[in-house]
């Protein structure tokens, strides 16, 4: 039904099905002037969530969007640098191997001034509808530990991380892979959309950004020398959204390699919600990395000089709490 201020004066609203209805936003803020003229004062507002009407049996089913509002002036092509395509429908068919397949969520920006910076939107799910109970995604894609890492019984998360680890034959996480070069600027748009009413603690390993990015009474992003600067991103819950501001992909050390992006808490980033963020490979290839978790060879022990100490009882370690009980402070009586 067409309801409030916005239809005055406007043609109707309302689309009928399979028609086609535009509608206009605008990207800044809107004044009276001193005359009662509108006065409109352009933002570069960043990442923003798309919601659907119905908060509780949609978003469920994947029916949620984003929007990010760019720097005045620039221009964009999707993909990854080595393998840049225009935004606007439809997108060519997917590059053969070794590209990742070409998609709106990875871009490089052109600001006016002729510099660049890669773009990655990431939505990340805590409450969509999928197989076996799953319910964590990055833009409507999971890589579960149930899945990935199935039949093996070690509680290492790290291992579940392990591309060599996999099999039958390496293999890279199902969730988004983002590209970059060594020493790139990069932003990473953070959006949740409706969930749980739980909050997410989103970190990307091996960077760090301001806090507050924002410059010319925050009208436009940028260096803030008034910032303090993070390595995580906490309260991520519904309908939050934030911009990463990355000076250096690569860290300040320019290491190239494979930088993990995921939830803090184990038990939500074995959901699915964990992806990577590869720098310096901008066709996407997986680097040459040593497998972290593959067992130690055996050694044969070294002679000794004098008779072995008598070894004290061991201790029984008391049986491990589930992820989310040991952040929880037990009462003192």
């Amino acid at each position: 039904m067409n309801v409030g201020w916005n239809r005055q004066g406007q043609p109707d609203q309302v689309v009928g099905f399979g028609k086609t209805i535009k509608y206009q936003w605008y990207a800044g803020k809107i004044d009276r002037g001193a005359g009662g003229n509108l006065v409109y004062t352009p933002v570069e507002f960043g990442s923003l969530n798309l919601f659907p009407s119905d908060p509780v049996y949609q978003h469920i089913n994947g029916l949620f969007g984003a929007m990010i509002i760019e720097p005045q002036g620039s221009s964009w092509q999707c993909g990854e640098a080595a393998n840049l395509r225009q935004c606007d429908p439809p997108l060519p068919a997917a590059p053969p191997a070794p590209y990742p397949p070409t998609s709106r969520a990875s871009a490089t920006v052109t600001l006016p001034d002729a510099t660049k910076f890669r773009e990655f939107a990431l939505m990340i799910s805590d409450d969509m509808i999928m197989s076996n109970g799953n319910r964590g995604a990055v833009n409507y894609r999971t890589e579960p530990k149930a899945f990935r890492y199935a039949g093996n019984a070690t509680t290492d998360f790290s291992c579940m991380l392990s591309n060599q680890l996999i099999q039958p034959a390496p293999e890279d996480p199902q969730t988004p892979i983002f590209t970059a070069e060594v020493g790139d600027k990069a932003r990473f748009r953070l959006m949740h959309p409706f969930g749980t009413g739980g909050s997410q603690v989103f970190s990307l390993h091996g960077h760090v950004w301001q806090r507050n990015p924002y410059k010319n009474d925050s009208r436009k992003m940028g260096d803030n020398n008034l910032s303090q600067w993070i390595g995580s991103r906490d309260n991520h819950g519904s309908t939050d959204h934030f911009d990463i501001v990355v000076d250096k992909a690569g860290g300040e050390g320019g290491k190239r390699g494979d930088y993990l992006y995921t939830v803090f808490q184990p038990l939500q980033a074995t959901q699915g919600a964990w992806g990577i963020f590869r720098v310096g490979d901008s066709k996407g290839t997986q680097p040459k990395l040593n497998a972290a978790c593959e067992p130690e060879p055996e050694v044969a022990p070294r002679p000794r000089a004098v008779p072995e100490a008598v070894p004290l009882p061991k201790k029984v370690a008391p049986p491990p709490k589930d992820d989310l009980d040991r952040f929880i402070r037990q009462p003192s009586n």
